[in-house]
C-alpha cells in the first residue's frame, strides 16, 4: 500500500489534510502532527526556509517508515524522481537542538543547529527510543560557535539499537573543539564527496570520545575526510563495537588516537589514504598498531608495489591481550597442507611461539562450522594450548634460510603454520598475533599455502 501524501510548503493554505500543493502545511511540524503512523511521505517544497524548529518525531514505524523528500513544486502530482531539487532548510533558535527521531528517510535537506556563541546539539535519535533514520544528499550544519555544538548520535543513557545512515550528506561545524559523539548503536556516513564543509571550523577530532559511550558501530566507507588537515580522525576510543573507514580520502596528516580500554573497539583504515593507492590497510588499538611499508616487504603485492605489514606493539600487548592482524584470507582446494608457512622479519632476535603466533580457521569436518588451528606455544612435544603453563618452554620460531626480497631487519622467521585437512574447497583464515610488547615486526600478508 502506497504511503500517505503530505505537502509542505510556505505558499500553502495550511488546510488538512495537507493533500495538496495549494493545502500544503505551511511548517514541518503541522505536517507531522497531522501524519500517522502507517507510513506518510512528505514532500517539501525545495524553497521552504523555517527557523526556529527543534524537535522533529517522526511516526512512522520499523515496518512503514516515512519519507520526505525535497522536490521542487512546478514537477508531477505526486512528484517524481525528476523533480527531487536539494534545497528545504529548517534552522533553530540561538541555542535550541534540533533532533530527528523515529523511522524515517530525508532527501535533500539542510538542518542548522543554533548560531552565534552558543552550544546546540544537532541530534539523530536523542529520544530514548527506537530510531533509524536516513539522510540522502543533505547537510549537518553545527551553528553554534562553542564545543556543545556537536553532531549527537544517539541517547546519551538508553540501551537501544539505533541507526543512523548519511548517504551524500556533508558536515559543516563552527568550533575546532566540536566533532561527532556516538553513544549507541550504528553510524554510517556513505558516499560522500567533499564530507566536511571547509568553509567552517575544522574539527580537531572528528569523531569524540564521548565519556557515556557504550557498544557502537561507526563505518565510513567512500567517504571524502580529506579536508581534515593534520586533525584526528578519532578519539581515544573506550568503547566495543567497530570504527572503519573503508575507501576514504585521507589527508597526509591525519592521526588516530590509540582505543583506551583492551576491550575497546580498534581503528581500522581499509583501503583509505591521501593518495591513490590501494594497499593502506591500519590498524590502531590498544595493543598496538599495524601500518603498511612499501620500503620493507616480501612476496605480498597490490599487483604494483610490493607491502609488508608493520606491527609495532605497546606495552600493554601480552599473550592474553595481544595484538590481532588483520586476517590474511585464501582460497585453498581440499586436502592436507603441511607446510604452510607466513614470513616475518624482524630487528629482534629469538622469538618464541607465544611472542607471535598463527590462528587458523578452515572447513574441516563437519563443516560449515570451521575447525581451528594454532601455532601457540608450539615446540617439540607441545601442545597446543591457550596458555602455557611456567614449566613448558613455549617453542622458537624458525629462522628462514631465504632473505627477504628487500630490507630485512636482522632476523627473517618462517612462522610455521600447523598442520591442517581441509574437508571442502573454502576460503582459510590465517591471523598473525603477536604477544609480545613493545616490539617492532613486519608480515608478510601472502601466506604460502602447501
Amino acid at each position: 500500500m502506497a504511503n500517505t501524501v503530505i505537502y509542505v510548503s510556505h505558499s500553502g493554505s495550511n488546510t488538512v489534510p495537507y493533500d495538496t500543493w495549494a493545502k500544503a502545511a505551511t511548517t514541518l511540524a503541522a505536517a507531522i502532527t497531522q501524519s500517522g503512523t502507517t507510513g506518510t511521505d512528505f514532500y517539501v517544497d525545495s524553497t521552504q526556509a523555517e527557523t526556529g524548529v527543534s524537535t522533529f518525531t517522526f511516526k512512522g514505524a520499523a515496518a512503514t517508515p516515512d519519507r520526505m523528500f525535497s522536490v521542487t513544486t512546478a514537477g508531477s502530482t505526486p512528484p517524481v524522481t525528476a523533480d527531487l531539487t536539494a534545497g528545504a532548510s529548517f534552522s533553530s533558535s540561538t541555542t535550541t537542538a534540533i533532533q530527528l527521531n523515529g523511522f524515517v528517510y530525508i532527501y535533500g535537506c539542510t538542518f542548522t543547529a543554533g548560531s552565534g556563541s552558543n552550544a546546540a546539539t544537532m541530534g539523530l535519535g536523542i529520544s530514548a527510543a527506537a530510531f533509524d533514520v536516513t539522510l540522502d544528499t543533505c547537510k549537518l550544519i553545527c551553528g553554534g560557535t562553542l564545543t556543545g555544538s556537536r553532531v549527537q548520535i544517539g541517547n546519551t543513557t538508553a540501551l537501544i539499537a539505533q541507526r543512523a545512515t548519511l548517504i551524500n550528506t556533508t558536515m559543516k561545524f563552527s568550533h575546532a573543539g566540536q566533532g561527532i559523539d556516538m553513544f549507541v548503536g550504528t553510524f554510517r556516513w556513505l558516499n560522500t564527496a567533499s564530507a566536511i564543509d571547509g568553509t567552517g571550523t575544522l574539527p580537531t577530532t572528528l569523531f569524540l570520545a564521548a565519556t557515556s559511550q557504550r557498544g557502537s558501530n561507526i563505518i565510513c566507507d567512500s567517504v571524502d575526510l580529506s579536508a581534515l588537515t593534520n586533525k584526528a580522525l578519532a578519539g581515544a576510543w573506550q568503547t566495543s563495537g567497530c570504527l572503519q573507514f573503508i575507501n576514504c580520502g585521507l589527508n597526509s596528516g591525519y592521526t588516530v588516537s590509540t582505543p583506551t580500554g583492551p576491550g575497546a573497539c580498534p581503528t581500522d583504515l581499509i583501503i583509505s589514504d591521501g593518495t591513490a593507492t590501494t594497499y593502506n590497510q591500519a590498524r590502531y588499538s590498544y595493543q598496538g598498531t599495524l601500518t603498511p611499508s612499501t620500503s620493507i616487504h616480501n612476496n605480498a603485492t597490490d599487483g604494483t608495489t610490493g607491502i609488508s605489514w608493520q606491527v609495532i606493539t605497546t606495552a600493554n600487548a601480552t599473550p592474553q591481550s595481544p595484538f590481532e592482524c588483520f586476517p590474511i584470507v585464501q582460497w585453498a582446494a581440499s586436502g592436507t597442507y603441511t607446510a604452510t608457512k607466513i614470513f616475518m622479519t624482524s630487528a629482534t632476535g629469538s622469538l618464541k611461539t607465544n611472542d607471535v603466533w598463527v590462528d587458523v580457521e578452515y572447513l574441516g569436518s563437519g563443516y560449515p562450522l570451521g575447525k581451528p588451528a594454532t601455532s601457540f606455544g608450539a615446540g617439540s612435544g607441545t601442545a597446543t594450548l591457550p596458555q602455557i603453563p611456567q614449566g613448558t618452554t613455549p617453542g622458537s620460531i624458525d629462522t628462514a634460510s631465504a632473505s627477504w626480497a628487500t630490507s630485512g631487519q636482522g632476523t627473517n622467521y618462517d612462522l610455521q603454520v600447523p598442520s591442517f585437512t581441509t574437508s571442502a574447497a573454502g576460503y582459510v583464515r590465517f591471523t598473525v598475533k603477536v604477544g609480545k610488547p613493545s616490539l617492532t615486526i613486519y608480515i608478510d600478508p601472502a601466506v604460502t599455502i602447501a
